[in-house]
């Protein structure tokens, strides 16, 4: 008697490493399942780029979402917006700096997903990150700083855009474009702009004398004068052709792409330079006011200002997101794929591709997969103290050939409950048996 008491407390112990594992990987499994999103298409894009004022690292501003899977409608669900840096000399990413989640089937998404906007940007100057609320709202300064703050506004700021030694910061949305001077976060303009439409904000670019800004808005792009809140001029009137992208260069000009065309114009709406016939949807002026990068139509160009010559030429599809450095040596490109590309500005060679972080959850089918796994593994430990004798591992195979839902469970289980019912002997040791008198 005291023998087999032994022998069942020695298999108790030899089985009690396994039931522990399969024990914690069950907990896993359900932490999985905490974590999983719905299955469906995923979706990415990196939604604006922007250099440190050293052009030692790239603010990137990234966008995930996925398919809600809503009949005949292509409607994303579970929207977020990620900031992080990057580090310019390798592509290494840093820590999240911010995140913002929209949960639940959210349409079209159209207030937080869409080509050409920018809602969140460094301030050239002192590196400070400014961002308009996901979706629109109120602008916040200071983004991961202690002294964040939140400026309101009188309308919903899709836009944001700020001026070439980061004074001022512009925001446009709802109809209404406000400039805020970045020093004392005070309005320093403010005026009406229709939006584009499907937009819902107009496109901004500052002089790089800091005194006007150019708006391109369903009326035409204008240039306004900041000191006195006035219209100084109208370059472009109407909305034909559809402009996807302005910047300002040295001069008193200003670079528009268009869907049918690339120029150069000045501020009485002179054409300086017709750059392209094709149409383009980025573009990108540097701080020294030297280089221009252009974006669409499966193609990334570079120019010189200087002469309005071409200066390099490379194929790129799918771009989303462009910047130039300072002194217009390094591009960054933010591709449809959700990572971001570095080229040379000179060459146009690829020096690095990276994936900036963003909030990602695994699709149900994953843990799923692993609980099937656990439910076959858990099936073949219940079988296994069956062949190891005893009269209490007898009864666990019994278990498992009962016709009910509770027997089923018992029977899945049975690794843990069997080594519930008596605790084994400390550290796994087993006792010797006792001379019988």
């Amino acid at each position: 008697m005291g023998r087999a008491k032994t022998t069942e407390r020695g298999t108790r112990a030899r089985l009690w490493p396994s039931s522990v594992v399969m024990g914690i990987v069950l907990v896993a499994i359900v932490w999985l399942f905490t974590q999983a999103e719905g299955c469906g298409i995923r979706y990415t894009m990196i939604e604006t780029l922007s250099f440190s004022s050293d052009d030692s690292r790239i603010l990137v501003a990234k966008l995930s979402a996925r398919n809600a899977r809503t009949p005949w409608k292509l409607y994303k669900a579970n929207v977020s917006r990620t900031l992080s840096w990057l580090d310019v000399p390798d592509g290494g990413r840093s820590e999240t700096i911010h995140q913002d989640f929209e949960p639940g089937n959210c349409g079209t998404a159209r207030r937080m997903w869409h080509l050409g906007r920018t809602s969140a940007l460094c301030n050239p100057s002192n590196d400070h990150i400014a961002m308009s609320a996901f979706g629109g709202g109120d602008v916040t300064c200071g983004i991961g700083a202690a002294n964040a703050r939140v400026v309101p506004l009188k309308h919903r700021a899709c836009n944001i855009a700020y001026s070439t030694s980061g004074r001022f910061l512009a925001a446009s949305g709802m109809n209404e474009v406000t400039v805020l001077d970045a020093r004392t976060d005070t309005v320093a303009m403010q005026f009406h702009a229709i939006d584009p439409p499907f937009l819902a904000a107009s496109l901004m670019s500052f002089t790089f004398d800091d005194t006007r800004i150019a708006v391109a808005c369903d009326s035409g792009v204008h240039v306004w004068d900041i000191a006195t809140c006035t219209r100084a001029s109208t370059i472009l009137r109407g909305h034909e052709p559809h402009i996807h992208a302005i910047a300002a260069a040295p001069g008193d000009t200003l670079i528009v792409c268009s869907e049918a065309w690339v120029r150069r114009y000045d501020f009485a709406g002179q054409i300086v330079a017709s750059l392209g016939e094709d149409g383009r949807w980025l573009c990108s002026v540097s701080a020294d006011g030297r280089s221009l990068a252009v974006s669409g139509g499966g193609k990334l160009e570079i120019y010189d200002l200087n002469s309005n010559n071409l200066r390099q030429a490379v194929s790129l599809d799918g771009a989303t997101a462009l910047a130039l450095s300072s002194d217009g040596s390094e591009v960054a490109v933010g591709l449809y794929n959700g990572r971001v590309a570095l080229l040379d500005g000179l060459t146009g060679a690829r020096r690095w591709q990276a994936n900036p972080p963003s909030r990602y959850r695994w699709p149900w089918t994953l843990p799923a997969l692993l609980l099937v796994v656990w439910i076959c593994l858990a099936w073949r430990l219940s079988m296994r103290p069956k062949t190891l004798g005893g009269a209490s591992c007898q009864c666990w195979g019994r278990i498992g050939k009962g016709r009910g839902i509770a027997s089923s469970c018992l029977w899945i289980v049975s690794p843990l409950l069997h080594f519930c019912t008596e605790p084994a002997s400390p550290l796994g040791r087993v006792v010797p048996p006792t001379r019988q008198q």
